[in-house]
């Protein structure tokens, strides 16, 4: 139902109807395809199969290489045969934070998703989350609410209005830092342990007063010599996998390439195209993501694992969603490590997203309204939104070594269990 519905969009059906590959495939007769229908896909099976049997030299050399070099000049685009050979993966050490005894381990540059994330718990680990928890909690249980209606699952869990101000702040703080200072680290000097280090951490948390601060300034450091998957998985042997992949927007550039059964991505817009002019998410970027030749673009992926002290793997945790992929996993990661709910009440629960700029804050339609309009009354512009973003994908392991998948119910995955 999802693909049918995208492919019904206005928009989006402009933008593939442009192109005649995705034409002949999604709107055969002139029409879309619609749920249930049946959708083949030769072309791209072939090139599947030539992946499974040659690995990633049937890509970057060979039909598919030649197919896609021919096809790229036939629309004018700069793609030689020597590009794709000359393209190699990175091996980078992921990022490593503590959040309430676990391990945090994330996705390091160019993706922003990992010192963002770590950034946000950390500011908020030196908030008393617990102690407002615990407030609230007496509350309910106090004489004198009785007759109150019992609210929502986050006011039962003990989430106030007051801690989701922090969480808004914290989330605005990150991204300012990330507009600023995130790019490819193999070409601009990315101040990583500067951003993650406690004293600025501890400078982010003193800027974070009663009311919101719509123009934060971003990270000064020392002068010195962004359509998307995850998938988590989990062996029995407690290897962990969290991948995140994408096309950038829905359908990449809507450019399909008609031997090979693929869409072109649109990555090139995670670039700061012009500093200071937002992409297609809003989000702002600067010199330290400016286009530039081999530079890889800097994105929102968070692809996260958690240990505990004995290094065995509690939680592997990830999602779609453009810039909504941190605010979405630091949301989960929160609702089960501060307040007590499952993973899979934490991950149904409605989510808000603050990215800087622009100011306003989206939260989800079904937010809990007394939050709402209390956030409101502190300051913050609050926008409610009728769609549900993300999906995130995640697994938590059980007491007793059981793991238990969830997939967000905003879309259509699925959590999945083998025995081998």
């Amino acid at each position: 139902p999802d693909l049918a519905r995208d492919l019904a969009n206005g928009e989006l059906r402009a933008r593939l109807e442009a192109d005649p590959g995705a034409r002949a495939l999604f709107y055969p007769g002139g029409q879309p395809l619609r749920a249930g229908a049946r959708l083949v896909q030769p072309a791209l099976a072939r090139t599947l199969a030539e992946l499974a049997e040659r690995g990633p030299d049937a890509f970057y050399s060979g039909r598919c290489a030649g197919e896609l070099v021919e096809f790229s000049a036939e629309r004018g685009a700069r793609l030689s045969s020597e590009d794709l050979l000359a393209y190699a993966p990175v091996w980078r050490e992921p990022l490593s934070g503590w959040f309430r005894g676990y391990e945090v381990l994330t996705a390091p540059p160019p993706s922003s998703g990992g010192i963002a994330l770590l950034q946000v718990l950390g500011i908020l680990d030196g908030f008393p989350l617990d102690a407002e928890r615990a407030q609230a909690l007496a509350q309910q249980r106090s004489p004198l609410s009785a007759l109150a209606a019992p609210g929502s699952a986050d006011e039962q869990a003990g989430l106030t209005e007051r801690a989701l101000h922090w969480w808004i702040e914290a989330l605005r703080l990150a991204f300012a830092d990330r507009a600023e200072h995130l790019g490819d680290p193999d070409a601009w000097p990315v101040p990583v342990a500067e951003l993650l280090a406690p004293e600025w951490i501890a400078t982010r948390r003193a800027q974070i007063g009663e009311q919101p601060n719509p123009q934060p300034r971003a990270f000064e450091p020392r002068p010195e010599s962004e359509q998307t998957t995850h998938v988590s998985v989990l062996d029995r042997e407690g290897n962990a996998v969290a991948l995140t992949t994408t096309l950038n927007e829905t359908f990449g550039s809507g450019i399909l390439v008609p031997e090979l059964g693929f869409l072109l991505n649109n990555e090139l817009d995670d670039f700061a195209l012009q500093a200071g002019t937002p992409n297609a998410y809003g989000l702002l970027g600067a010199a330290a993501n400016a286009l530039r030749p081999g530079r890889r673009p800097l994105s929102s992926m968070t692809p996260t694992v958690l240990r505990d002290n004995g290094n065995t793997v509690a939680l592997v945790i990830g999602s779609p969603g453009g810039p909504r992929i941190i605010s979405s996993v630091a949301e989960v990661l929160l609702r089960v490590l501060v307040y007590g709910q499952t993973l899979e009440q934490a991950v149904a629960a409605p989510r808000l997203h603050q990215q800087a700029a622009p100011a306003t804050t989206e939260c989800e339609q079904d937010f809990t309204p007394v939050f709402v309009a209390r956030l409101r009354e502190r300051g913050h512009a609050i926008e409610v939104v009728s769609r549900r973003w993300s999906s995130v994908q995640a697994i938590a392991v059980e007491p007793g070594g059981v793991p238990v998948g969830v997939s967000d119910p905003r879309s259509g995955g699925a959590a999945v269990a083998e025995e081998r």
